[in-house]
């Protein structure tokens, strides 16, 4: 998950920067579709920006990353 912090938010929302928040929209839109592109999506690729974190940076918005891994206990995996 991806968190903008309030004040970021808050910019976000603001009527005058709709264009800002329809192409952030549409660039995230884009992202997290393949999971074999997941960690370029997030972090980047040798050691470089990622794609989420490039996009917030140049439009200096503050931002959290969540993560964690769920166990699956007793699951079946078949096909």
């Amino acid at each position: 998950m991806v968190a903008l912090d309030e004040r970021s938010g808050e910019f976000l929302a603001r009527e005058e920067n709709e264009s800002l928040r329809e192409e952030v929209l549409s660039t995230v839109s884009g992202l997290f579709n393949n999971a074999a592109t997941l960690e370029e999506d997030l972090d980047g690729k040798d050691g470089g920006q990622g794609t989420l974190e490039q996009l917030l940076l140049v439009n200096k918005l503050s931002y959290r990353l969540f993560t964690t891994t769920i166990a699956l206990r007793q699951s079946r995996w078949s096909f």
